[in-house]
């Protein structure tokens, strides 16, 4: 299939989300959906800086100019990530969450991985997480209502993260595929094992901060059993990107055959305008 839905990387630094603002259960005052979010979005910035361990040993083997300069401002584009959302974590740990706890022994087994697994399943894992986050954006902001009661500022972060997810969606993929050849079974594989420990953590940090939140086992248990569904139920947030997930076992499969978020043109014409990223994230939701 032709890769057909690609965008013009851009890097945007010194952003202001006034995370300052944002209050302890951002998302719709729901604490499990919140901390869920906040469950993945701690270990962005340990995450970024894998990706961009993962693709700097071929920088010097990628002889396409422009597959080099996407590399480039991938690279750039991740460090921006790692940045607001390390100011956000320090949010959580103000909030008295075990984040930093979380982050150092998520940290350290990642360096375990990194020295048992060989270069080249470093980068696979990078292309894999990196078409789960992009679809992670498509569920959560392809649908208006979804993220329609969530904090607009912290809506605004994940927003930006979420439109840059989609420019620079395919840079690993293509620097796997295209400069290291990894084979078919590979790719997968790394898909394979990455996902289901993905999750897995995702539920148990989010269990760890609900916790220090003070609510018990069992009120713990039954949000748990209220808010799952909101993602993983027959209408859930992530099941409705479940095929495109799926296509990236396509042996023929390209990042960009999936089409962008359809409000991705109105974001940038209002980012563009503003240079704000709170505006710009409004402007997704304006009729």
């Amino acid at each position: 299939m032709t890769a057909m839905f690609s965008h013009q990387i851009e890097v945007r630094s010194h952003l202001d989300f006034q995370l300052n603002e944002v209050p302890r259960f951002w998302f719709d005052n729901n604490p499990y959906a919140t901390r869920l979010f906040d469950s993945i979005s701690m270990l962005f910035p340990v995450g970024e800086r894998f990706f961009i361990s993962s693709i700097r040993p071929y920088r010097a083997q990628i002889q396409d100019p422009a597959l080099a300069e996407s590399v480039a401002d991938f690279c750039k584009q991740e460090g921006q990530h790692g940045i607001q959302h390390t100011l956000y974590n320090d949010l959580l740990i103000q909030q008295g969450t075990p984040t930093a706890e979380i982050i150092d022994k998520f940290s350290e087994r990642l360096e375990e991985i990194k020295k048992a697994a060989p270069l080249e399943m470093h980068l696979a894992t990078t292309a894999a997480l990196e078409h789960m986050t992009a679809l992670m954006a498509e569920a959560m902001f392809s649908r208006p209502e979804i993220m329609a009661n969530a904090h607009p500022n912290m809506r605004a972060l994940l927003a930006w993260h979420a439109i840059e997810e989609m420019e620079h969606r395919a840079v690993a993929f293509d620097v796997l595929t295209k400069v290291v050849k990894t084979s078919y079974r590979k790719r997968v594989l790394a898909m394979t094992m990455v996902v289901p420990r993905f999750w897995r953590d995702a539920l148990v940090h989010t269990d760890q901060m609900l916790k220090a939140d003070g609510f018990s086992r069992l009120e713990r248990l039954n949000m748990a059993r209220k808010t799952l569904p909101l993602f993983f139920g027959r209408k859930g947030i992530l099941t409705a990107v479940s095929n495109e997930f799926f296509q990236y076992y396509r042996r023929d499969f390209h990042p960009n055959d999936i089409p962008v978020l359809k409000h991705y043109p109105r974001w940038l014409s209002a980012f563009e305008a503003s240079g704000d990223p709170i505006y710009a994230s409004q402007q997704m939701y304006a009729n």
